[in-house]
C-alpha cells in the first residue's frame, strides 16, 4: 500500500503519525479532549502488532488494530467513522418521512402522497426520461456538476428535492448527501455563513474544510433547496440581481471542482436568465457541467385517475383552476364517491381549507371554529409581509399569538371542560403545531406548511386591506397569485385590482404571466424592456394594452393575436409564430412594428403583422465603424475590464439601447460579416473572435 497516501488520507482526517520503533507498523493517533485514540496499520505480514498494541497502551492510547489491502479501503472506513454514515443517513431518511407526513397532514388524508413527475425540459430541450433518473445519472458522472431545478412557486420544487435526497440515500450507499432547505436558516443573510452554517447542522463534530473536502471528491452531494430565498433577501438594485448572487455562485464555484455534485431548487428568476449568468456559466464550462432543468406546470393527467377525469368534464368544471399540486393532491386523495361533492361546492379552495380546519379541531381538540382559525393564519401572514420573513422561531409566534388572540383564546378556554381545560400556554403551543405550520431544518423555525397555503393568506391579506395601491415583497406576490387562481373570477377581479399597482413594479415576464393568469388576457403596459427565448401561447398582445418601445427575441407564439395600433415600436427578432392572427387587418396608420429573420406558419401572416426591414444591410471597413458597432463591441469589452467576455447573449445589445432595434441587427451582421462575430451552439448569444481581438483593441482605440 503506497504510505504516502495512507498518510495524506488519516491527516486529512486530523491524525498525526506516532513515531513507534516496530518493524512493518504505522501508527495515527487522534487526541479529542480526554480521549486518545490510536489506529495501528500493518504494512507487511511481519509486523509487530502485538508488541506495538502493548507500547501505545502503556502511553494511554484508546488502541484499534487496522487491517486494509487497498488504500481505497482506508478512505472507505474513514469516510464512514467520521461522518457517521448509518446515523447520518437513518436521521436523512426520518427527514424525507417528515416531509411526507407535513404534506399528508396540510391534505388532511393519510396516505394521500405520491411524488408525481411533471414535464420539464433539460438546457433548454423537452425531457424524456423519467425525471428523477436524469437527476440520479448526473450525479453519478464522473465531471463537477451544478444542477438547476427552477419552478413557479408550489409547482414540486421542495418535493423534488426531497426525492433526488431519497434516491441518494437508496443507490449511494458511498455517499452521504448534506441537504438543506435555505428558507428555514435564519441565522445569516450571506450566502457563504448559511452555507458554512449548514455544514456544521449536518456534521456537528467535523471541521468545515474536511466536509468541503469531501464535497468536491463527490463523497457528499449537496442539495440546497430555496436558493432564491437568500437572492431575494438581498434586496439588490441592478437590473437582473445577479451582483446580490454573484458571491452566493462565487461560493457554490469553489466547490465544485474535481467530482462534486451541487443541486439547487429556485424560481426562475431574471438572475438566471440573465447575461451575466450565462456569462458566468460559459466562462466556467471548462471546469464543471451545469444542468439547468425547468418544471412545468402540473397537468390534470399527472395526478387524476381517468374516472374523476372524467367527472371533471361532465360537470364542464374549469379544468385550468387546477393547474396546482396542492389541490390537484388533495382531489387525488378525495374517494371517489365524495369526488362529485366537493367539485359542486361554492369554491375548492374555500372546501380544502374547511376540510382541513375541522380535522384540525379533533386531531388537537382545538375549540375554535374554522373561521377564528383563518383569523389566526391571516395575522401570521400579515406579520410575515410586514417583517419580510417565511418562518421565525416558535417563541416568536407564541408571543404575536398571545399580543394579538389572547382574549379569544381566553374566551375558547372556557369551552372546555374543568377536566379537559388546557392553559392559555398549552392553547398557543397547539397553534403553533397547527397542520397548517410546520418545523423546520433546526427545529426553532416554523413556516406555513407550503407555497399554496402561504400564498391563500397572504392573498387574503391584500383582500382585506383593501388597498389598490398595495406594495408587498415579491417574495409573497408569486405565490399570492398562483393561489388566487383557482378561486371564482370575481375574486380574481378584486385581487387583481388590488395588485396591479404592485404588478407595474414588477419584470415584464411577471406581468404577463401574473395578468394571464388572473385575467386570461394582458391588461398591464409594457415599456422599454426585452424578452428573450420565451412561449406564448393563446395570447392576445395589445387588444386590452399598449405595448411600447419593446423587442421580443428568439420567442415563440402558439394560437396568439395581435392588435397592431397598439403596438408602438416594437421588433421581433428571431421570432416564431404558430397560427397566429392580426386583429386589425383594416388598420391604416403607419405601422411601426418591425421583423427581422422571424418565421411563420401561415403565409401572409408577417406581411399583416408589421414591416421587414429593407435597409442597406453591409459590412463596414476597418475604416468606418459605426457608433452602433462601437456599442456592440464594447459590450464585449466593457471599459474598465483587463478582458473581453468571450460570449454575450443577444439580448444585452437590444435591452436598454439607443439604437433602434433593426440598426442594432445590421450591425451584429456587419460585424459577423467581417468574422469579428459569430453565432455559437447556442443560438440567443454571439460569440467573440478572439483571433480578431487585436483588430477590436484598435477598433475601440485600446491598442496602446
Amino acid at each position: 500500500m503506497d504510505t504516502h497516501k495512507l498518510k495524506e488520507l488519516y491527516t486529512s482526517y486530523g491524525f498525526n503519525e506516532q513515531p513507534i520503533n516496530k518493524k512493518g507498523v504505522i501508527v495515527f493517533t487522534l487526541r479529542s479532549g480526554h480521549f486518545h485514540n490510536a489506529d495501528i496499520i500493518a504494512l507487511s505480514d511481519e509486523a509487530d502488532i502485538e508488541g506495538t498494541f502493548q507500547e501505545l497502551r502503556k502511553l494511554d492510547f484508546a488502541c484499534t488494530v487496522r487491517k486494509y489491502s487497498k488504500i481505497e479501503e482506508v478512505e472507505d472506513a474513514l469516510f464512514r467513522g467520521f461522518f457517521s454514515a448509518k446515523e447520518t443517513k437513518e436521521s436523512l431518511k426520518k427527514e424525507y418521512e417528515k416531509h411526507i407526513k407535513s404534506i399528508e397532514e396540510s391534505l388532511g388524508i393519510k396516505g394521500a402522497y405520491k411524488y408525481v413527475e411533471v414535464g420539464y425540459s433539460v438546457n433548454g430541450e423537452k425531457g424524456e426520461e423519467r425525471l428523477l433518473d436524469v437527476i440520479t445519472s448526473a450525479f453519478n458522472t464522473n465531471r463537477p456538476t451544478l444542477i438547476l431545478i427552477e419552478a413557479a412557486a408550489g409547482f414540486g420544487k421542495t418535493c423534488t428535492a426531497f426525492e433526488v435526497l431519497n434516491e441518494l440515500l437508496k443507490s449511494c450507499s458511498s455517499k452521504i448527501p448534506l441537504f438543506s432547505e435555505l428558507s428555514r436558516n435564519r441565522k445569516a443573510k450571506i450566502f457563504r455563513y448559511v452555507f458554512l452554517d449548514e455544514i456544521d447542522r449536518s456534521f456537528p463534530t467535523l471541521k468545515s474544510t474536511l466536509v468541503q473536502q469531501k464535497i468536491k471528491q463527490g463523497k457528499v452531494p449537496v442539495i440546497l433547496d430555496g436558493f432564491d430565498e437568500l437572492i431575494l433577501q438581498s434586496n439588490s438594485s441592478d437590473d437582473d440581481g445577479y451582483d446580490s448572487a454573484e458571491p452566493m455562485l462565487a461560493t457554490i464555484g469553489e466547490l465544485l471542482e474535481d467530482n462534486s455534485k451541487v443541486l439547487l431548487t429556485t424560481r426562475r428568476t431574471a438572475i438566471f436568465d440573465g447575461d451575466s449568468f450565462h456569462e458566468w456559466v460559459l466562462e466556467h464550462q471548462d471546469n464543471f457541467d451545469v444542468l439547468r432543468i425547468r418544471l412545468n406546470e402540473p397537468t390534470i393527467e399527472d395526478w387524476l385517475t381517468s374516472n374523476k377525469i372524467n367527472a371533471l368534464e361532465r360537470l364542464n368544471f374549469p379544468i385550468k383552476k387546477l393547474n396546482n399540486p396542492v389541490l390537484l393532491a388533495y382531489l387525488r386523495g378525495v374517494q371517489d364517491e365524495d369526488f362529485v361533492g366537493t367539485l359542486n361546492s361554492n369554491d375548492i379552495v374555500d372546501r380544502y381549507f374547511s376540510t382541513l380546519l375541522e380535522r384540525e379541531k379533533e386531531r388537537q381538540n382545538l375549540n375554535l371554529t374554522t373561521d377564528e382559525q383563518l383569523g389566526i393564519m391571516r395575522t401570521i401572514a400579515a406579520d410575515m409581509i410586514s417583517l419580510n420573513y417565511t418562518s421565525e422561531s416558535k417563541d416568536y409566534l407564541e408571543l404575536l399569538i398571545a399580543d394579538k388572540f389572547t382574549h379569544l383564546l381566553e374566551k375558547t378556554r372556557s369551552f372546555y371542560t374543568s377536566a379537559e381545560r388546557p392553559s392559555l400556554e398549552e392553547l398557543i403551543t397547539k397553534l403553533t403545531t397547527h397542520a397548517l405550520l410546520d418545523r423546520f431544518g433546526n427545529k426553532d423555525s416554523i413556516g406555513f406548511i407550503n407555497e399554496f397555503v402561504l400564498g391563500n393568506f397572504v392573498a387574503d391579506v391584500i383582500v382585506e386591506s383593501q388597498d389598490p395601491e398595495w406594495i408587498g415583497g415579491p417574495r409573497f406576490l408569486e405565490p399570492a397569485v398562483i393561489a388566487t387562481i383557482p378561486r371564482d373570477d370575481g375574486r380574481k377581479e378584486e385581487f387583481w385590482n388590488l395588485i396591479k399597482f404592485s404588478v407595474e413594479f414588477q419584470e415584464s415576464i411577471d406581468k404577463i404571466t401574473y395578468s394571464q393568469s388572473l385575467c386570461d388576457e394582458i391588461k398591464i403596459s409594457l415599456n422599454n424592456d426585452t424578452l428573450s427565448d420565451r412561449i406564448f401561447r393563446n395570447l392576445s398582445f395589445g387588444e386590452h394594452s399598449r405595448i411600447e418601445r419593446f423587442v421580443f427575441l428568439d420567442c415563440t407564439f402558439h394560437d396568439c393575436s395581435f392588435l397592431r395600433a397598439n403596438l408602438i415600436s416594437v421588433t421581433f427578432v428571431n421570432c416564431s409564430f404558430y397560427n397566429c392572427n392580426v386583429l386589425d387587418k383594416s388598420f391604416l396608420e403607419t405601422l411601426d412594428i418591425d421583423l427581422i429573420n422571424n418565421t411563420e406558419d401561415m403565409p401572409g401572416f408577417l406581411e399583416a403583422l408589421g414591416s421587414t426591414s429593407t435597409k442597406d444591410d453591409h459590412a463596414s471597413d476597418d475604416e468606418n465603424i459605426s457608433n452602433i458597432e462601437l456599442f456592440i463591441l464594447e459590450k464585449f469589452w466593457p471599459r474598465g475590464k483587463p478582458r473581453a467576455f468571450k460570449h454575450r447573449s443577444n439580448s444585452v445589445f437590444y435591452r436598454g439601447s439607443k439604437f433602434i432595434p433593426t440598426e442594432v441587427h445590421i450591425a451584429i451582421n456587419n460585424l459577423k460579416d467581417r468574422g469579428i462575430l459569430s453565432t455559437p451552439d447556442k443560438t440567443s448569444f454571439l460569440e467573440l473572435d478572439f483571433s480578431k481581438i487585436n483588430l477590436v483593441k484598435k477598433i475601440l482605440g485600446r491598442d496602446s
